[in-house]
């Protein structure tokens, strides 16, 4: 009998335990952590660190959970922890997460920069002291000097396409003017020119076309929608406009009001949006002209207190710096909607602003404080300021990573102000610098030739 109750006994503090240890085995299986100081339950979280797949040391607040990229690192409790990714040959990567109860937190600005970027530089370019090129995001136009290339002759023009994994395509057109000036630039690779003799032309780089057509010397402000059918320019205060293909070819005597369409009369400054709106400056007053209804709007921002404003066209949402005194050096910052709306993004702000493919913009105050604006989030944060003298040169990609110049060094650094990484240790000679797929692209001049360089790592993840 005895025998018989000591095994019911057992039997029964034999289920006991497996069912606490099955309904705790579960409750951590589903995330589930037990505070046992207070005696309190909290919902465990992920962190997926996203990234290109690659051998790599993952580690959350300095404890090692992976070997490689992309990691997902669960069980992990809210608060803020440090995420922290390792790879030879590169600089440690570490961003503060906050994460919270039962929330996936992805991090997705993972970015890997090399200890040694020389590495990686290459020239893409070089021309001789003799040659004339002319530089912008992702093209050159060169006279190259004859003894360079027996192909080309006085009246032809060497055009060069840069692709951002640095493939060059390189053609010649005809080309007669000697010298010329790069007004405007496209997305699809076409270039407004100005040219001698009050002359103009509309240059394809693709198919290396031009349209030529002439205006007199007198108008001022000249620009060309984004669709390369309208022109438009101030003459005497006033606004005109004109299709392109209405332009004469040659040059006319004097100017001839009747030749043009007059828009508007008092204007003193304007420009095109990259949806089509004319904005204008008449009276103080800041107006916009829809191309579809084509009635003048007065934009409700300090009517006439503006005195001048510069305008940034993108696509995803153009910027507008508006000024209200001529000797002003900080203005207020506007966003432009492709629906007209418009919005204020910050006071006192200096220089050019800068725009990613997300929209996000990238400016700086009078104080020397980097600031972005979300447009998905509508809000404006602060992202960090810097100890001396810098220069914002623009956003290197779509997760919060931008390049500043500073003490004759080009650096990417983060709006999280938590990375900071020297990419050019000597930028000194540097005359323009551009990005295109996360690969950048500088032109360095000395005294012996010019050259085209190019720093790029991510066939170091392929």
């Amino acid at each position: 009998m005895k025998k018989k109750l000591t095994f019911a006994v057992f039997r029964a503090v034999t289920v006991v335990i497996f069912i606490v240890v099955s309904v705790f085995s579960i409750f951590f299986a589903y995330g589930y952590r037990v505070d046992f100081s207070d005696w309190t339950i909290t919902k465990t979280s992920i962190v997926d660190v996203v990234g290109p797949k690659m051998d790599a040391l993952v580690s959350l607040d300095g404890v090692q959970h992976g070997e490689e990229l992309p990691f997902q690192i669960s069980n992990v409790l809210p608060g803020r922890h440090e995420v922290a990714v390792v790879k030879r040959g590169f600089h440690e990567w570490s961003r503060v997460v906050e994460v919270e109860e039962d929330v996936v937190s992805i991090v997705r600005d993972l970015l890997l920069v090399p200890t040694n970027p020389d590495l990686y530089t290459e020239e893409i370019l070089s021309f001789e002291p003799e040659d004339l090129p002319v530089f912008g995001d992702g093209y050159v136009l060169v006279r190259r000097a004859p003894a360079e290339d027996l192909r080309l002759v006085d009246n032809e023009l060497e055009v060069i396409l840069i692709d951002g994994d640095g493939e060059i395509s390189s053609e010649v057109m005809s080309f007669y003017e000697e010298e010329f000036e790069v007004l405007d630039s496209f997305s699809d690779d076409r270039l407004f020119l100005a040219l001698a003799n009050d002359s103009y032309a509309l240059m394809s780089l693709r198919d290396r076309s031009f349209d030529l057509f002439s205006l007199p010397s007198s108008v001022e402000n000249i620009q060309i929608d984004i669709d390369g059918r309208e022109l438009y320019f101030l003459e005497s205060g006033n606004l005109y406009g004109s299709k392109i293909e209405d332009l004469p070819t040659f040059l006319t005597p004097s100017f001839q009001a009747d030749d043009f369409e007059l828009l508007r009369e008092g204007v003193t400054d304007y420009a095109l949006s990259s949806h089509g709106t004319l904005f204008f400056l008449a009276g103080g007053k800041l107006y916009f002209k829809d191309s579809d209804e084509g009635k003048a709007l007065l934009v409700d921002h300090k009517p006439g207190l503006i005195d001048h404003f510069t305008y940034y066209p993108d696509g995803s949402l153009d910027l507008m710096t508006v000024f209200e005194s001529a000797d002003a050096t900080s203005g207020t910052l506007l966003s432009i909607a492709d629906d007209g709306t418009i919005k204020v993004i910050g006071p006192d702000v200096v220089g050019e602003p800068f725009l990613n493919d997300d929209g996000d913009a990238l400016f700086v105050n009078n104080e020397g404080k980097v600031s972005f604006y979300d447009p998905k989030l509508d809000v404006v944060k602060t992202a960090r300021g810097f100890d001396g003298d810098f220069e914002l040169l623009g956003w290197f990609d779509n997760f919060g990573h931008f390049l500043v110049r500073q003490n004759q060094q080009v650096i990417v650094t983060d709006v999280f102000h938590e990375n900071e990484f020297v990419l050019i240790p000597d930028a000194t000679n540097i005359s323009h610098l551009f990005v295109k797929d996360k690969a950048i692209f500088w032109f360095a001049e000395n005294e012996e030739k010019r050259q085209l360089m190019r720093l790029y790592w991510g066939e170091a993840f392929e």
